[in-house]
């Protein structure tokens, strides 16, 4: 690829490369450092989803569609990033053969739909966590009950409904 569709960016440990739902224009391939990729689960609390080394690439979602990113990006070390303009590198697939430029849109359907698959997923695997720990707290609270129940009937010793321990309270 040419200098006229990359370019390289350097950023500090704790720098914030992209935020979630921000709208996307550029992937990264990362040459030197490390980058932490999140997602947020509420205004205080963020999910680690992954990692990206010397030579690994993320973000790659704003290259094939506009939209917001489904996450966050966020230095973990001093980090050098090349950096891949989605506009740029569709004009330059425009001067490509247009058997590159088939396949190029040809797999960038197929992500976008993996993509979509994949937030389905996560959502559901958020309502399933929440509906086991909704169960769990169910379960407990049930145990708990039980256990003071059990208490209960091993005060009443003679079987008469009492604890025994009432019928010295006069």
């Amino acid at each position: 690829m040419s200098s006229d569709v990359i370019a390289i960016l350097s950023y500090q440990e704790g720098d914030t490369i992209f935020r979630e739902g921000e709208v996307g224009r550029m992937a990264y391939l990362v040459r030197e450092g490390r980058v932490k990729i999140q997602r947020e689960r509420s205004s205080s609390q963020k999910q680690v989803i992954g990692h990206a080394g010397p030579g690994q690439v993320f973000g790659e979602h704003a290259l094939l569609s506009i939209g917001p990113r489904p996450n966050s990006a966020v230095a973990e070390l001093p980090t050098k990033c090349v950096v891949i303009h989605r506009d740029k590198l569709t004009e330059k697939l425009k001067t490509e053969d247009a058997f590159i430029a088939a396949l190029y849109n040809i797999l960038a359907t197929n992500m976008r739909s993996m993509i979509e698959k994949g937030a389905d997923l996560d959502c559901l695997l958020q309502d399933l966590s929440q509906g086991t720990r909704t169960l769990e707290t169910s379960v407990m609270d049930q145990q708990t009950a039980s256990a003071g129940h059990e208490s209960d009937k091993a005060d009443d010793t003679d079987g008469n409904g009492e604890d025994e321990d009432d019928a010295f309270l006069i």
